[in-house]
Parts: structure tokens; sequence; C-alpha cells
């Protein structure tokens, strides 16, 4: 059985603010008939699963509003808030139609984990990447990566912002059933001249996060992937944009093609069941929207592990290969945060 990790990542785009705090997001009962589990072992009431609110609004609107925004900042979740209770166990939504998180009303059983409290989070959150994430520096012995590292490098012009969004066809009212969303990646602006006699470059300016910031992109085309459960041998040129994307009541919602690379920091994976729910703000002081919210998803473990060269770059000197003692603890950690079988249909 193939195993995938959970993915959701919070984020503040350009103009904002300030980043809606996790507990803030608009969760809504599961109505699902996919057949998964979420009811309590005896016939309790069903576990509430943290959802994307569904569209408002049937009608076709039309609307040419078009909106674009870079990634400012982000949070993978692997803080602990004030309350005591791990980011990653609020940051998200459920993905696999299944409460598992112990100590949820009513409490749950995970199938896969030994220890149930190291189940979902809550609502049945899955944010394994988060979790993994938080437990880097007791395990290593330092700091790997962090969100804080990755938005001081955004912040300081060494990094491009994770993604740019673009939303086309919006009416620009709290709901819209259609509109479109591009997601792209953008890269660092090319070294300027002073002049035109050829003077030393400069190097990129740090972000004014004012609108007027300007970064090239990545092509807006990907070779989609194979599927995680072998289902679709992958291969076909896909475009980086959700055609189905909605707005209810001020929020966005978007999914796009299976398979769509996902980046953070230096590292890349293709997400299935690609989501972004964003929060849209009017903001009438300013006459500009504001936004942030969420990217869910969820990569192959076997993808995961290919990233291992990346971070055990950090380490100077260290090569690690599948026969260095090293590479069986990296592994063995990594592959602990395993959190959704790769068919919907599997427990």
């Amino acid at each position: 059985m193939r195993r995938t990790i959970a993915i959701a990542c919070a984020i503040l785009l350009l103009g904002c603010r300030q980043l809606l705090s996790s507990d803030s997001y608009r969760f809504v009962e599961s109505t699902s008939d996919s057949g998964a589990d979420s009811s309590f072992d005896g016939g309790g009431a069903a576990c509430q699963l943290a959802r994307p609110p569904a569209p408002v609004v049937t009608q076709e609107t039309g609307g040419n509003v078009e909106l674009i925004f870079a990634i400012r900042t982000i949070n993978i979740g692997e803080t602990t808030g004030i309350d005591g209770v791990p980011e990653y166990r609020k940051l998200g939504f459920d993905l696999d139609g299944r409460c598992t998180s112990a100590g949820d009303p009513p409490s749950c059983t995970n199938a896969h984990r030994s220890d149930p409290s190291e189940g979902d989070g809550i609502n049945g959150i899955d944010d394994a990447l988060g979790h993994m994430i938080s437990t880097i520096k007791s395990t290593f012995g330092q700091e790997i990566i962090t969100s804080k590292l990755v938005n001081d490098e955004v912040q300081a012009a060494t990094l491009p912002p994770t993604s740019l969004f673009r939303i086309r066809g919006y009416d620009g009212l709290d709901s819209d059933n259609h509109v479109e969303v591009d997601w792209y990646f953008p890269v660092l602006p090319g070294p300027t001249q002073a002049d035109g006699g050829g003077a030393q470059a400069d190097a990129a300016m740090a972000p004014r996060w004012d609108g007027t910031d300007v970064w090239p992109v990545q092509p807006s085309t990907f070779v989609q992937p194979p599927s995680p459960d072998g289902t679709n041998p992958g291969g076909a040129v896909l475009q980086r944009t959700s055609v189905d994307a909605y707005v209810s009541r001020y929020q966005v919602v978007a999914t796009f093609p299976q398979g769509i690379p996902f980046r953070f920091w230096h590292l890349q994976v293709a997400l299935y069941d690609p989501m972004l729910t964003i929060d849209i703000v009017p903001n009438p002081a300013t006459g500009k929207f504001e936004l942030r919210g969420l990217v869910t998803g969820r990569a192959k473990m076997s993808d995961v592990m290919g990233l291992v060269p990346t971070m055990t770059s950090s380490f100077p000197g260290i090569i690690v290969c599948t026969n260095d003692a090293l590479y069986v603890n990296i592994r063995n950690w990594m592959c602990s945060f395993f959190d959704l079988s790769s068919s919907s249909s599997a427990t």
C-alpha cells in the first residue's frame, strides 16, 4: 500500500495586515456520502470534520475583476500555540473523511497509529507535514527548516515568494459561483545594471509588498506525474489553473489538477487533491483586497523521501547513502509521519 503525507500550509498574501488565526476558519460539518466512517464506535454522533465552505449561489453572475497576489508569509504549523496545542493540530482541513483524533468529542480511533494521541488534529485535520517539521530539531539537534526561515529569506530577497495566485472573472461580491484561479511559481528577478555600460550588477531588492513588485514566473504548464495509486500513468501537460473555483461568503475555494507541484523552501513535490482556500477581505480604507488562507493536499511518501538530499545539504560535508546509519534514522523518522492511504477506499 502506498502512503501519502498530508500537507497544510497557511499563507499570508501581499496586502494583508495579519494572518488569520487557524481557529478562525469557517469549518463546516461534512455531508459527504463517500463511505468513509466518521462516526464514533458504538453509535455516537458523527464527528464534525473540518471542511471548506460549499457554494452559496448557483446562478452564473459573471464578472471581470482580476486580482493578483504574492504569498508574503507562510506557516506550516510546526510551532505550539499559547494554548499548548501544536499548530499542526489546528491548521488545515480533514482530507480523508475520517475523524481520527483522540480526545475529539466523540472520540474516534485511528487505525494506522499505535498511539491514538498522535491521530488527526481537531475535527479530523490532517497536517502530517507540520508535525514532521516540528520534530526536526529534537531529532537531529538543529533547525533545518522552519516557517520563519522561509519568511526571512523571502523578505531578504534570497528566496522568491512561494507562489503567485491570480483570480479571474470575479464579480467582486461576497459570493460568486464561478471564478478561475491560476497558480504560478515566481523566481527572483535578474540583477539590474546601475547604468547601461555594464556597471556592477545589484542584488535582488527586498520586496516592497505595495503592489509594485515584479517577479518573473516559471512556465505556466507542467507534466502530470503518475498518481500515487497507479491508476493514472501521468505524462499529460496541464495548466496550473483551477477552472471550477468559486467564492463563498468572501472565501475562495479552488481545486487544481492532480500532481500540481507544491513548493516549500527549496523543496518541491507533486501535490494530490490540491486545494487553495483563501479569505478575501475588502479594505475600504485602501480600496484593495487582502487575502489569507490555506494550501492543502497530500504528497507521496516516496516523493518526500526524494527530498532527503536537499534537507541534508544543511549538514556541511555529510553525504547520506542508503547503507549509512544516518539514512536509516532519517528514513524511519520520515516514514513515521505518513497520514493517509493513497486510496480513499482503504483504511
